[in-house]
């Protein structure tokens, strides 16, 4: 790891993304919204589209001063890397499984079950443990939130895997592993093609059941993927 370096500019940056974000989350009564705190309803921008691309553009920046690319035991860092976005992707599925938390004992108030339940993950997800028994209790929570909805265990079935955190724990790892491994020109050909490659999906290949390629809302390929991946 590198010496710890604070990017001051990063962090004011970081503030004023989570400012926003607490904003557009509690706009006040959501029948009369200032227009700039709603999302596009399709074409278009408002700074509330914002909001997430910021969190990623500031990971992608914080990952230059948390990783040392010249390090020597690169599997070490590694596996930080894949343990770090674990741990984002368990905290997001904890987010979603918050809210279905009750294990209705009429003696115990649900918000003290919710504090107790939320105090034990913090204790096990972010203790001082050994690197095998982290791993151990990072991949048992995923297996058992998986297992919640499979088995449509209470409210558990209706519990959904992809959210904000879970995405950027993926990001981060992608993102991490391409900064130690790659250099700049082959960061950059991945970005052109990514953006060049997507753009060609969406614009060329035909949506299965649903016509021609289009941009349209709902109706294009990307839709027709998330609704089979992310629903």
């Amino acid at each position: 790891m590198q010496q710890s370096q604070r990017l001051i500019s990063l962090d004011a940056f970081r503030g004023l993304t989570v400012m926003l974000m607490i904003l557009v989350n509690n706009p006040g009564d959501w029948g009369h919204v200032y227009a700039p705190l709603l999302h596009a309803e399709w074409h278009g921008c408002t700074p509330t589209d914002l909001v997430f691309p910021f969190f990623l553009f500031i990971v992608g920046v914080s990952v230059v001063f948390s990783i040392d690319k010249n390090t020597k035991n690169k599997a070490e860092m590694v596996e930080k890397i894949i343990l770090r976005g674990l741990k984002l992707f368990s905290l997001g599925l904890f987010l979603n499984f918050y809210g279905k938390i009750d294990f209705h004992i009429d003696l115990v108030p649900l918000v003290l079950q919710r504090v107790i339940i939320s105090l034990i993950f913090i204790a096990l997800m972010f203790g001082n443990w050994e690197r095998k028994i982290t791993w151990s209790i990072v991949i048992g929570f995923i297996l058992l939130c998986l297992m919640l909805m499979i088995f449509q265990i209470g409210d558990f079935g209706t519990m959904r895997i992809p959210g904000v955190l879970q995405r950027i724990g993926i990001v981060y790892a992608i993102i991490s592993l391409l900064y130690i491994f790659t250099s700049l020109r082959t960061q950059i050909i991945c970005f052109a093609l990514i953006l060049i490659g997507y753009w060609l999906l969406m614009a060329f290949v035909p949506v299965p059941n649903g016509g021609a390629a289009n941009f349209d809302k709902a109706i294009n390929l990307a839709s027709w993927l998330d609704s089979i991946i992310l629903k």
